[in-house]
This record gives structure tokens, C-alpha cells and sequence, in this order.
């Protein structure tokens, strides 16, 4: 449960972004992120969900337009290239990196390493083993595993259900519907943005134009 999230949470005002002179990537948006908001960001490859959310993050500045983000507002990121995992560090690590036998969950919630690493299908052997031994779906459930143990109240996410069993899936979903924070998520993944988003924001592609954002209330 993090901290109270301030009157101010996220706005971006007539943001705009291009990596071509000639064809803005993302031209003039804005938006108010509200307060329990799961905005689930869909849309064709290479039409400006990414750099959305880099934007956000402030790993990218707007060629035009300003953000703001609220003095309480702390942002954590999970990117769909999984940068968090460092291949030479043992499973257990990732998550625990201090050493410590017992993570907290939200600041609050106190469990045992083993105990937290099996709720992400990690058997105990698994647990001393290198990163680079995983597979590409072993590789998604930790960086889950770790992403879930952030001290952040808005969290966003880039593809999270890429190579993710159903039980994983199943989840990232409780953990999502229960978060008290805001998330945006980007993902091809239809059933799971039913599940878990009350906004839908749609990039589409459009041959005649720069493309559209549509913003729905609702699955």
C-alpha cells in the first residue's frame, strides 16, 4: 500500500515527440492521470506506446508540451527488454539484493525470500542459480517478482504478459486490481487489459494522416 498519492498525480500537456522531422512520433497529447486509474495503452508497433511511457518516466524529454508530475508521485518502470535482470546474479538476489532473508511486500507485507520466489513458480532449487541459466519466460516471472516489490504508487508497464505462463498471468492481474496506486500498462493482450483497465487509451495506425489516439472509459 504506498504512500498517498497528492492532488497532482500526473498531467501531460500538449506533449509531442518526433525522432523524424517530418513525422511526429507523438504529436499534442495530454492527460490527467486520476487517482486509482489502470490505463491500458494499445496499438499497433511503432506508433508511440514506448516512447509514451519513456516520456513519462522522463527517460525522454518532449520536443514540445511539458509534463508534470505531482510531488508525491513516485514512478517505477518495467520495460519489455527486462534491463532490471543483471544475467551474473543469482535468482534469489534479484530480488533480495541486500542479502536479507525476508522482503517486504509494499512496505508492509513481510516474507520469507523462498516463500515470495515460489508464489512466482520458482522451485527452491532454482534459487541460487545465475540469471543467464533462465529461460525467456523464467526471465519474465522474476523481473515480475522483482517489479512487484518497488516503492512506487504509479507503476507502468511495456508488454508484462510477454512469455508469461496463465498462472503468472493470473498473478500479475491480483496484484494489479488490488494496487491502490495508478498503472499504465502497454500490451497486444486484449483479455488481460479487460481484466485489469479502466481506461483504454488505442493508438491506431492511419495511412492517410500521422495515426489517432482514442481514449475510452472502460474495457
Amino acid at each position: 500500500e504506498p504512500d498517498r498519492l497528492g492532488k497532482t498525480i500526473l498531467e501531460l500537456h500538449d506533449v509531442a515527440k518526433a525522432f523524424e522531422p517530418t513525422r511526429p512520433l507523438i504529436g499534442n497529447i495530454s492527460m490527467h492521470l486520476k487517482r486509482g486509474a489502470r490505463i491500458g495503452v494499445l496499438g499497433p508497433n511503432g506508433t508511440g506506446k514506448s516512447t509514451l511511457l519513456k516520456l513519462i518516466t522522463g527517460e525522454l524529454e518532449p520536443d514540445s508540451g511539458f509534463i508534470i508530475r505531482g510531488k508525491n508521485s513516485r514512478i517505477a518502470m518495467l520495460d519489455q527488454h527486462r534491463t532490471v535482470l543483471d544475467p551474473s546474479v543469482r535468482v534469489r538476489d534479484i530480488v533480495s539484493p541486500d542479502g536479507r532473508d525476508i522482503v517486504f511486500i509494499g512496505g508492509k507485507e513481510k516474507i520469507h525470500v523462498a516463500s515470495y520466489l515460489s508464489r512466482f513458480n520458482f522451485p527452491t532449487e532454482t534459487h541460487r542459480v545465475p540469471v543467464s541459466r533462465l529461460s525467456g519466460g523464467e526471465r519474465n516471472r522474476l523481473a515480475l517478482a522483482r517489479f512487484l516489490l518497488e516503492d512506487a504508487n504509479i507503476i507502468l508497464m511495456d508488454e508484462p504478459t510477454n512469455d508469461l505462463d496463465l498462472t503468472t498471468i493470473h498473478i500479475l492481474e491480483q496484484a494489479l486490481l488490488s494496487f491502490p496506486g495508478c498503472v499504465i500498462t502497454v500490451s497486444h493482450d486484449r483479455y488481460f487489459l479487460d481484466r485489469v483497465a479502466t481506461t483504454i487509451v488505442a493508438f491506431e495506425a492511419d495511412v492517410q494522416s500521422q495515426g489517432t489516439v482514442t481514449v475510452m472509459e472502460g474495457d
